[in-house]
């Protein structure tokens, strides 16, 4: 009878270390999942913004070529 709670123990302190590791990991990839997606989100905000400042220097100088300002 011993042996059979101290394997029932063994196992449930097995099963829980286990339901905690796949918590933990769980949680990591989640972690590692949002800043990923943090890190494209940037990328994308790079872009555009690089993208918005090209048209405006294009609009200025479209705008100095309307006003005969070939300089």
């Amino acid at each position: 009878m011993a042996t059979i709670s101290a394997s029932i123990f063994i196992l449930t302190i097995t099963m829980i270390i286990i339901i905690i590791t796949s918590i933990s990991i769980g949680a990591a990839d989640t972690a590692i999942a949002k800043m990923e997606c943090k890190c494209r989100v940037d990328l994308l905000i790079k872009h555009w913004s690089a993208a918005a400042e090209q048209r405006v220097a294009a609009d200025d100088d479209a705008n100095e070529v309307l006003a005969g300002n070939f300089n």
